[in-house]
């Protein structure tokens, strides 16, 4: 009963893998093949396959167009891909130590680093990596700038507050001057 539990997971993740639209877009090419016979006619070189590849040149331009569009959410699959191939290959490494298969174990392990190491070259992923990693410096940037504008702000209110605190202080100064002033002025005419 475990053995199908694992070999279902692994049939699942693989086929998950070869239907994900980086592993098409990699390796769903056509190739021609010099021993391969036509379809339509039985012959090993003939004028269909010819026409099939003029066919095959104009799709492959629509693919490319495609692709081209594609590009940006290419490079988030890329990585999520990556991520998830690690992901299932060591899973399956436990599944199969846990069932008492170490050989198979290792070599699931060693396909995992294997998988690193690809992301680790991939210029996609390292081209994601430097964008997100600037994305994280500019979002740390922009927080320590409101930050600083915060805190300038607060400064700038402290001071306002105070000089209106001082203009208060020599106003009612300047009151109590004058009402001493008028006071002495009064006592002096009588």
């Amino acid at each position: 009963m475990r053995n199908k539990s694992v070999s279902d997971f692994v049939a699942s993740t693989m086929n998950n893998i070869l239907n994900s639209s980086t592993h098409q877009s990699l390796f769903n090419t056509r190739q021609k093949f010099a021993s391969k016979v036509c379809d339509d006619c039985h012959k090993e070189h003939c004028e269909c396959e010819d026409d099939n590849d003029v066919n095959d040149a104009s799709d492959s331009k629509e693919e490319e167009d495609a692709a081209d569009e594609n590009k940006v959410s290419d490079s988030l699959d890329s990585l999520a891909s990556y991520d998830a191939a690690i992901d299932s290959l060591l899973t399956a490494s436990a599944a199969l130590d846990s069932l008492g298969h170490a050989k198979a174990s290792t070599i699931s392990l060693k396909l995992a680093s294997m998988v690193v190491e690809a992301k680790a070259k991939d210029p996609k992923a390292e081209k994601e990596k430097e964008k997100l990693k600037k994305e994280k410096e500019k979002a740390k940037a922009k927080k320590e700038a409101e930050k600083e504008k915060a805190q300038k702000a607060k400064e700038a209110e402290k001071l306002k507050a105070q000089k209106a605190k001082e203009a208060k202080e020599e106003k009612e100064a300047k009151a109590k001057a004058a009402q001493k002033a008028k006071e002495e002025k009064a006592k002096a005419k009588k």
